[in-house]
């Protein structure tokens, strides 16, 4: 633990006449424990965290507390989802689910990241601040709920259920499991069929009710436009704070951890989000191909509770195997059906140029303001409102995370990546994985890992080897509503 220096005179620090969220001595920085929570870590460590800051707050979680799920409709109207009962309105009346986009509200907030030294250690660190302004300001925004689904026939992307969800009963009450293939589906579920429009896949490997895949990032963003003015596609900087809030939340990089709903005897949070849709087992493209292996939804039952639900692929009577897998537990975060795993998610914000050897990695300066994608065609012209944010050698296409860049944008991007083999992520800060091309070209980003990523998937899991131009079975996307814009 820190210990904090006793009878001493402490010193805030001002930008102008507003205090600025760190504490001092003199010219020694000490952690602020009244405005702001958060973690530190030791620059070259193995991300083993620390709590710092407001330890109530770390026991309250002001900011991730209230996220929650709710429906946007075409005027903007939101509606807040009851914590008590996911079918239900807070006012008590029915939920359309099939009809509305139902997204996470993600409060308003400020984040200030960055290094210290401290008796001679180096510490990165993220704090939260639910009021002071303090560091970057986070905006309100909505993360789509579930991974997006496209109305074909509008080419309108949504965060929508076209799926009828039943969960097994016990004793006439709802459990945490659903059996896919005794599923059934909307009368309109045709128009949004997910994947790649595959029309042959039936049963349990229907493509009714996914997520869609197999889109180009420049349509996937005409699409998110084509839904409202306020709508985007999900991006860099809403993926960063979702990273951030988890990371404060459990003080740990590893989102694959076992999720464990127990308390701390402190009162913190602990563990992870669980496994997640993934296997170690790379049979999915013998399976469907690649394309989404089960329904947007699935945890609706969750509501705006963290948690898992086991998603049976065939019936009851009749299992279907992936693999000898017969079920995924699909994981939520505060709302967000899988923040990681089972499909990658391409973002807009973030693109990488490939050029002698060196992979450039550049960020959005704006990220919170961009609807169309872009990208620079070489290291000297970057993209508009965008800026160079680190480099590393192609030496090795893909590995383990082993050092990160870490400053106070919050971005966490890797620097220095470790082995390749399934055993060695231990010796990654973030036990997550990363992959690069070592071609010359322009690439763009995905993240989270997907199905057959196994135990390399995670919130902090990127991927950018697949040109700007490229689609994949496996790549889908998640809506975005930001109300500034």
């Amino acid at each position: 633990m820190i210990t904090y220096p006793t009878n001493v005179e402490l010193k805030r620090r001002y930008i102008g006449t507003t205090p600025i969220g760190r504490v001092y001595i003199g010219n020694n920085l000490i952690w602020d424990t009244k405005d702001g929570y958060g973690v530190r870590w030791i620059h070259d460590g193995d991300g083993t965290m620390e709590r710092i800051g407001n330890m109530r707050y770390h026991r309250t979680l002001p900011i991730q507390s209230k996220m929650r799920r709710c429906t946007i409709d075409t005027d903007g109207t939101i509606k807040y989802i009851s914590n008590t009962n996911y079918k239900k309105y807070t006012d008590n009346t029915d939920v359309p689910y099939s009809t509305l986009n139902t997204m996470v509200e993600v409060p308003e907030h400020y984040c200030d990241c960055g290094q210290v030294v401290e008796n001679g250690v180096t510490y990165d660190y993220i704090m939260l601040y639910p009021n002071a302004n303090v560091g970057k300001h986070i905006p309100i925004h909505y993360i789509g709920a579930f991974e997006a689904a496209l109305d074909r026939t509008n080419n309108k992307l949504y965060s929508i259920v076209k799926t009828n969800i039943e969960y097994v009963l016990d004793n006439g009450v709802e459990t945490k499991e659903i059996y896919g293939q005794s599923l059934t589906f909307t009368d309109d579920a045709a128009d949004f069929r997910g994947g790649n429009n595959d029309t042959s896949y039936t049963g349990a490997k229907t493509l009714l009710g996914r997520p869609v895949t197999n889109i180009n990032i420049s349509n996937f963003c005409t699409y998110a436009k084509n839904t409202g003015s306020k709508y985007c596609l999900y991006n860099w900087e809403a993926h960063m704070s979702l990273y951030r809030l988890f990371i404060v939340e459990y003080a740990t990089f590893d989102s694959q951890a076992t999720f464990n709903p127990i308390l701390t005897a402190e009162g913190y949070h602990q563990g992870g989000l669980g496994f997640g849709v993934c296997s170690n087992k790379n049979e999915w493209n013998n399976y469907n191909a690649h394309n989404p292996i089960h329904p947007c939804g699935v945890t609706l039952i969750l509501g705006n509770e963290t948690g898992n639900v086991k998603y049976n692929l065939g019936t009851y009577t009749t299992p279907v195997s992936y693999s000898s897998e017969t079920y995924f537990n699909v994981p939520s975060y505060r709302g967000v059906e899988n923040p990681f795993g089972h499909i990658w998610k391409i973002i807009n914000g973030i693109y990488t140029v490939v050029s002698s050897s060196v992979n450039y990695i550049f960020t959005s300066t704006n990220g919170w303001s961009i609807r169309d994608f872009n990208y620079g065609t070489s290291i000297s012209t970057p993209a508009a409102n965008h800026e160079l944010r680190t480099n590393l050698s192609t030496a090795k296409t893909q590995g383990w995370q082993k050092t990160i860049l870490f400053d106070n944008h919050g971005d966490i991007l890797p620097k220095e990546l470790n082995n390749t083999d399934n055993t060695t992520s231990s010796k990654a800060i973030t036990r997550d994985y990363f992959w690069q091309s070592y071609a010359n070209g322009q690439y763009k980003a995905v993240v989270g890992g997907s199905l057959n990523n196994g135990v390399r998937t995670g919130l902090g899991s990127l991927d950018v080897q697949l040109a700007v131009a490229g689609t994949s079975e496996h790549g889908g996307s998640r809506l975005l509503y930001i109300p500034s814009l």
